[in-house]
């Protein structure tokens, strides 16, 4: 009996160890096992790369420094006027994207080199449009080609310039970022269709609207209005606007109802457009892991892993070496800011030995050591890295520089990272369809100074946990986060019940 006994629970402990292994297997590492991942990649490699992290910080934190470095050294004026980041590919020297500038105001922040911030800031507001947008593609004196304005650059733009405010409390000369950010939030909104979506914005200066909607645009614009909605919840000078509360949650909503492929586990393109893209994957997946669907995060990191990891090779001087990192879609390039984003994507996720692997490949394009090959080739030890690694656009870019940074930044954790998480999370606790300060009326000042007992199905008022002399959304949100793990579900999006 005795051995029986044993015999037992030797099967309960291996059928334990069998279901733990499954469990971390299914959420620890995307599939290395027949042709999930290209060869070059393992679990032993990614594994020594997170033994060794301690000893090779110092390598990431020089290579930030030099990129840093490099992007300042794009940073132009037209006679003395506002800086304004620039491309670094001869002959075009003078014009600069939005889309970049907006990068680097929020990289600039995260280093705490606010007077650069400013500098771009400042360009911004001297030309936006009289729309409140501002044109994709500038000149240093802010001469725009085409006067194209799409909504996911005037999107990056907005969350510049809220990312800067949150995080210096400097809301420009009589208020001028803040009037900025409302003009450009407002320009947003108004494209906003009934579904949630946010069309694609203007496509030149005869202001032709652009009727597709983008997957990347709307998670842009759903970070964006949802930093910028935050900041009363730090500055008390501040009020909440609940347009952009509702902008937010329309964008998640189509995002969710729309952009997400429910056959493929993975976001589409766009509306109707299930084409595969690499930044509608890493971006979609922060954005998963902002609303905590953590399952779905994984789903869109391996699907990219298995379907746009790209190997490729070619010969600098005498050598040929080879690169490990992603494709711009399913038929495209070595892009080396996708790259980047996806390395982003990885250490968010937990997997930070996936995370420096990419980053390392990235890093070592920039290798002096190597013979220059192509004029344009980034093999000049400088800081900057290529936007393509082969293909019409092989020379060097500021985005890939900047999301090089943002990856850093999140390997290191040693600064605030792209997209973080705001302290709070709203919910709508009376049921009415709307996040507003009528959720605050829910719980009941039994919270105040002391545990309540737990009743069954009791609601109770929020107090002032914030501690900012008023009753306000944050305060509800704080009080939701507080007790969340004590015994409080949340049942449709909706009221919270207290069960024992």
């Amino acid at each position: 009996m005795i051995r029986d006994k044993l015999k037992f629970n030797l099967l309960i402990v291996l059928v334990g160890l069998f279901l733990v292994g499954f469990f971390f297997s299914y959420i620890g590492l995307p599939s290395i096992t027949g042709h999930a991942v290209v060869d070059g990649i393992s679990k032993t490699k990614v594994s020594n790369l997170i033994l060794e992290k301690d000893t090779k910080d110092y390598d990431l934190i020089y290579e930030r420094q030099k990129a840093e470095d490099w992007i300042d050294s794009l940073k132009k004026s037209n006679n003395g006027g506002p800086g304004w980041i620039v491309v670094n590919d001869a002959p075009d020297t003078y014009h600069g994207y939005v889309y970049d500038n907006a990068m680097a105001i929020i990289a600039y922040t995260m280093s705490g080199d606010y007077s650069n911030a400013k500098d771009i800031l400042n360009f911004l507001k001297l030309h936006q449009t009289e729309d409140g947008a501002f044109y994709d593609m500038m000149y240093t004196n802010g001469v725009s080609e085409n006067g194209a304005r799409h909504s996911g650059n005037q999107a990056w733009t907005l969350y510049a310039i809220a990312f800067y405010m949150y995080e210096t409390g400097d809301f420009g000369a009589s208020n001028s970022y803040l009037l900025m950010a409302e003009d450009t939030a407002a320009w947003l909104i108004e494209r906003q269709e009934s579904d949630g979506g946010i069309t694609g914005g203007i496509g030149s200066f005869s202001g032709n609207e652009l009727a597709w909607t983008s997957t990347e645009h709307n998670i842009d614009s759903y970070f964006a209005f949802k930093l910028f909605y935050y900041l009363p919840t730090k500055f008390s000078s501040l009020s909440f606007n609940t347009d952009y509360l509702s902008a937010m949650n329309e964008c998640k909503r189509w995002i969710l109802d729309e952009g997400w492929n429910y056959y493929e586990n993975r976001f589409n393109r766009g509306e109707n457009d299930p084409y595969k893209s690499l930044d509608t994957q890493t971006l979609g997946s922060l954005f998963l892991a902002d609303i905590n669907e953590t399952i779905m995060q994984y789903d869109v990191i391996n699907f990219a892993q298995i379907n746009l990891h790209d190997t490729t090779s070619r010969t600098v001087g005498t050598n040929n070496v080879y690169y490990e990192g992603f494709k711009e879609n399913e038929y495209g390039n070595h892009w080396l800011e996708g790259t980047m984003q996806m390395s982003t994507s990885y250490i968010r996720r937990g997997l930070p030995g996936y995370g420096r692997l990419y980053l390392d490949e990235v890093i070592k394009s920039d290798d002096p050591a190597y013979t220059l090959g192509h004029p344009n080739e980034d093999n000049d030890g400088d800081g900057g890295k290529q936007y393509y690694m082969e293909g019409p656009v092989i020379g060097e870019q500021p985005g890939t520089v900047l999301w090089m940074i943002f990856a850093i930044n999140e390997y290191l954790n040693d600064r605030e990272k792209i997209f973080f998480s705001t302290p709070f999370s709203l919910y709508d606790l009376n049921c009415d369809g709307e996040v507003n300060l009528a959720d605050t009326g829910i719980f009941s000042s039994a919270f105040h100074d002391s545990t309540p007992d737990y009743n069954e199905g009791s609601t109770y008022f929020c107090s002032d946990y914030s501690h900012d002399g008023e009753l306000t959304l944050a305060d509800v949100s704080l009080f939701y986060q507080g007790f969340s793990g004590n015994g409080f579900s949340e049942e449709n999006n909706c009221c919270v019940t207290i069960f024992e």
